[in-house]
């Protein structure tokens, strides 16, 4: 796995070494603030009166200024809000910059370009876009940790003795009459979005994997699994999941995050089996590095991403949960990919948090009522990988069903591509 990373790094060893003084200010440009004043037109207001000094921050925070200014990483990939100053991260669960605007219009510093500007289609209230990490699709797990034996040979000690007792467990339960584990959730997700008339975006990791290691998932497209009752492949289902109108992205292997070459392959490998050109992207693990893994997805074809979130907690990362298209600081320019940010995700509620049902759906109604108050939008992971009796399922379903009260637009992250897109080019 060292061997594999050195090898990227050396690829881009001339962003791998941009590393910003934690004292440094940015000063605003004109090609920043240009940026930063087509961010604001495409929420529908106008800032072109707002000083360098009042928008710096905001560019900042867009732009992931603070995790250039630290070599730290959670997990060796992934930066956390921990890193950041101690008042960011107080304010790690409310949009800020969404709230600056608030304040900005209140000072009529911020003026609306229309008399009130409609955001969201049909006049929905907010936006939630809802997404799903496609890790594991079987109940029998045994052929997956089977393939993956090989990947993990390079995998630290503990990873190896657990994957070797998860594959001799589910081998024993092959060999046991009427022990066959059921398939986790896959169509009911779908079924309980649809009942409120909402879309999600499935990420589905690339197979065979170009470049396999330990930390990826190891099905393969013909697998046959369980959806709508009926056994298919899981090249069927992604065809299905299209044809119904959710959307079907990448969700790209563990080392991808640092190669526009390996994100290409990856990304045509998934288009070749759903039959439909792969717009949208969410990187594996979360791993993701601000200096490189933007640019690489743009070279690799993606028009938006949505890894830029926390396994650990729940957090505005980029101090918004409104999409806003990102911008290469080293080359200093804006890009075309559009980042929806993940707000709140499953695993850290459930697993690194502990949370019980109730503490997990209060906590999410807390920050989608905020986010409703304000007229913004959050996105929302939940892995896919639950059975029906599970808190994490009920809790899903109580978050949707909560959303829809609050006038939610329930959209997947190409929904939100092809609007924002629409949005910023007739404002």
């Amino acid at each position: 796995m060292k061997q594999q990373n050195m090898q990227h790094e050396a690829k881009h060893a001339d962003r791998q070494q941009y590393c910003l003084d934690r004292n440094y200010i940015v000063e605003l440009n004109e090609h920043r603030r240009r940026y930063i004043h087509s961010f604001f037109h495409s929420l529908g207001y106008d800032t072109t009166s707002l000083s360098d000094n009042v928008l710096g921050p905001v560019f900042s925070l867009l732009t992931r200024i603070e995790e250039y200014k630290t070599r730290i990483r959670h997990n060796d990939h992934n930066w956390e809000i921990d890193y950041a100053p101690l008042e960011r991260v107080r304010e790690a669960t409310k949009p800020v910059i969404e709230h600056l605007l608030c304040e900005w219009m209140r000072q009529g510093a911020a003026k609306p370009l229309q008399k009130k500007p409609v955001v969201w289609p049909e006049g929905k209230r907010f936006a939630l876009c809802l997404t799903h990490d496609m890790d594991i699709l079987s109940g029998d797990v045994f052929l997956s940790r089977w393939r993956s034996l090989p990947a993990f040979f390079r995998a630290p000690f503990r990873e190896r003795i657990i994957a070797i007792a998860s594959m001799l467990k589910a081998l024993g339960n092959k060999c046991l009459v009427g022990k066959r584990i059921p398939d986790p959730l896959l169509s009911e997700w779908m079924n309980v979005e649809e009942q409120y008339g909402f879309r999600s975006s499935f990420f589905f990791l690339p197979q065979p994997l170009p470049e396999p290691v330990w930390q990826d998932s190891f099905y393969c497209y013909n697998d046959r699994v369980t959806f709508d009752k009926t056994r298919l492949t899981i090249a069927e289902i992604m065809k299905k999941m299209i044809d119904r109108g959710w959307d079907v992205g990448l969700h790209g292997s563990s080392m991808s995050h640092a190669s526009p070459d390996l994100l290409e392959r990856e990304r045509l490998i998934v288009s070749e089996a759903c039959g439909q050109e792969i717009e949208t992207v969410r990187q594996h693990h979360l791993f993701y590095d601000i200096r490189f893994t933007p640019l690489y997805q743009h070279r690799a074809g993606f028009k938006a991403d949505s890894s830029l979130g926390s396994n650990v907690r729940s957090c505005f990362r980029c101090g918004t949960g409104m999409p806003f298209y990102l911008y290469d600081f080293i080359a200093d320019k804006e890009l075309e990919l559009l980042e929806v940010p993940l707000v709140i995700q499953d695993i850290a509620l459930f697993r690194n948090l502990q949370m019980d049902f109730e503490t997990a759906v209060n906590h999410c109604f807390e920050v989608m009522q905020e986010v409703a108050e304000i007229g913004g939008a959050m996105t929302l992971l939940w892995h896919n990988n639950y059975y029906a009796s599970s808190a994490e399922y009920s809790a899903y379903q109580a978050i949707l069903k909560k959303a829809s009260q609050l006038g939610a637009w329930g959209c997947s992250v190409r929904q939100m591509y092809h609007w924002w897109k629409n949005r910023r080019s007739t404002n």
